[in-house]
């Protein structure tokens, strides 16, 4: 084997010099990105910078146009049973009867070659899973009664019942209830000593709090440690003035200046 690839293999996410486009309109260019097994990552980037696209790289729904994208060690279609996705939002008919423990088992398809009813380690594993994020005791609930941020963690259980190594979110603290940001907190630090965590997020004020590094994705790739993060940097990247708001600041005490984060 060689070193380049000896080297790939030890990392979560490896892309080099790779560029994608639509027909013959450049979304990405130049991107190089290596995450190693265990970080916690954010992405973040204005709509239309290539964000979506450079997830669905990732996931190996994509391929580059040139460039490479390695995951776990191999190329993203090989290791997709290793890899767990938590979309924003769940596309179902609110008026079929879907619980929120048939919505969970469904990350099991497709894991145990097996076609007829689940089996007892899927059983366990979608249960161990709502007991990860904390929703064992709605397990019997229909999924359209759940909250905003009740769905959320339900489609982040889903995504972590097949035991990935790699788990993507988007979105994952816009629909939160208000109070829950520490609950969430917390089950991404559990989530984070078994799991590579790649969060999709505009809420860089409470994702910062949680992340090792937050990759900006606008046409290129530029990877930011989280104290490096400023309003001048989030400006350069939105292309416009952006109040980010701290998340651990109290509106009521004065003596603190406002920062600007993203909120």
């Amino acid at each position: 084997m060689s070193q380049t690839h000896s080297q790939s293999d030890r990392l979560a996410v490896d892309i080099r010099d790779l560029w994608f486009s639509y027909d013959t309109t450049p979304v990405l260019r130049d991107v190089n990105l290596a995450i190693s097994p265990g970080e916690k990552v954010c992405m973040v980037g204005p709509n239309g910078g290539g964000k979506t696209t450079l997830v669905k790289l990732i996931l190996g729904l994509l391929r580059p146009t040139q460039g490479q994208v390695r995951i776990l060690g191999g190329p993203p279609a090989t290791k997709r049973k290793r890899i767990g996705y938590a979309p924003q939002h769940a596309v179902f008919d609110p008026k079929f009867p879907v619980s929120v423990t048939d919505v969970v088992r469904m990350g099991r398809l497709g894991h145990t070659g097996v076609i007829g009813p689940y089996r007892r380690d899927d059983k366990i594993e979608a249960a161990a899973a709502l007991e990860a994020v904390g929703l064992s005791d709605l397990s019997k609930r229909p999924f359209s009664d759940l909250s905003g941020g009740q769905r959320q963690r339900v489609l982040i259980a889903r995504a972590i019942a097949s035991n990935p190594e790699l788990l993507l979110m988007d979105e994952p603290t816009a629909n939160l209830d208000i109070g829950v940001e520490t609950e969430f907190h917390h089950l991404l630090e559990r989530l984070s000593e078994k799991l590579t965590l790649v969060m999709v997020s505009h809420d860089v004020g409470f994702v910062s709090q949680l992340v090792d590094k937050v990759v900006c994705v606008h046409g290129s790739v530029a990877v930011h440690p989280t104290a490096e993060l400023t309003g001048e940097l989030m400006n350069d990247l939105y292309g416009h003035d952006i109040m980010l708001v701290r998340h651990d600041h109290n509106c009521q005490d004065h003596s603190h200046p406002t920062e600007r984060h993203d909120g």
